[in-house]
Parts: structure tokens; C-alpha cells; sequence
């Protein structure tokens, strides 16, 4: 199960939900390691029920209609394994339900936007912008704010058919197989 679970809002006015969930279980090693999360902070965090009851009512502030992005599908497992083992209350499992159909894959867009072939990952499009290596710690929080700037970068620039080369199908291949 992904307890390395944060998810965010972001307003006009740059306000964002964010929040850890409690899983009621212990951390591997190797998540902690990945993660950097630690299993004080996660027993220290709100289970299900109150995180996604909060997103909720934070969500409910607006009178527009959200959207939630993701980079890849692991979240849309996330809310479904949440919705089904954890959540109990009406509000969360509205919330998760509504997540988890709506959650809409940035890597999909960003795949178009470059015209490329193959995925590629969010810290690779997230350096491209910033113009210098960054690496990831795989810590949802900073995957979030990776996310956003990617996001706003995109709807800044028209389709940038020029990078990633090594991302694209070569033409022998693309050959092949028309």
C-alpha cells in the first residue's frame, strides 16, 4: 500500500491542501529510505477518514469544479486501495471516488505536448525547465510542487517537438511497424 500520500489543491491564489495519511502500519526500510518519511511523521499523521474528509470540505470552498493532476497512475491505485481498506466516512469516500475518476494523468499531456513516443519522467521535464539537475527523492509533497511548475511551464510554451530525442520511436523502428 502507498502511504507516501499527499494531495493538493492549488487556487488561484496559490492556497494548497496538503497532508500526510496514516497507513496504521509499519514502513519498510526501503520506503523510508525512498521517501524520506519517516515512520514517526506517518504515526503521527490523520488516517483516511479525516484526511480526505478535510480535502473534501477544503475543495467544497470553491464554487468551480477542481481538477486533480497526477504524473503516471500509482495515485489512481492510491485512492482506490484507500476507498477500499481505509476510508469509512461518507465525505472521504465521496472525495476518493471523485479523485479517482477525475484524477487526470499529466503525463499523458506532457508525452503530446513534446510529441514524443516513449513516457517520460517528471523529474527529466521538471529539469528541462529549470535548466539544471535537480534529482527526486520520490516524496509526494515535492512530486507536487515538481507537478505544478511542469503544469504552468506546458500551458506557457507551445509544442516543443525539439527535446527529448532519445524519447522518440527511431525510424527504423517506426518503419517496421507501419
Amino acid at each position: 500500500m502507498n502511504i507516501n500520500c499527499f494531495f493538493f489543491v492549488f487556487w488561484q491564489d496559490g492556497e494548497f491542501f496538503a497532508s500526510l495519511v496514516n497507513p496504521h502500519k509499519e514502513l519498510t526500510d526501503f520506503i523510508v529510505s525512498l521517501t524520506g518519511i519517516t515512520q514517526e511523521m506517518v504515526d503521527a499523521a490523520p488516517d483516511a477518514d479525516k484526511v480526505f474528509s478535510d480535502l473534501y470540505d477544503f475543495v467544497s470552498q470553491d464554487e468551480g469544479t477542481p481538477e486533480f493532476y497526477c504524473y503516471g497512475n500509482c495515485d489512481k491505485d492510491f485512492c482506490k486501495a484507500t476507498f477500499m481498506k481505509m476510508a469509512t466516512s461518507f465525505k472521504a469516500r465521496c472525495m476518493l471516488g471523485y479523485l479517482r475518476t477525475g484524477l487526470i494523468d499529466y503525463g499523458s499531456i506532457v508525452k503530446t505536448h513534446f510529441g514524443l513516443h516513449n513516457p517520460i519522467g517528471l523529474v527529466k521535464v521538471y529539469n528541462y525547465y529549470k535548466g539544471e539537475e535537480n534529482s527526486q527523492r520520490h516524496d509526494a509533497l515535492e512530486d507536487a510542487f515538481m507537478l505544478k511548475y511542469v503544469c504552468e511551464k506546458v500551458e506557457e510554451n507551445e509544442d516543443e517537438f525539439d527535446a527529448f530525442p532519445e524519447y522518440r520511436a527511431h525510424k527504423a523502428v517506426a518503419k517496421i511497424k507501419a
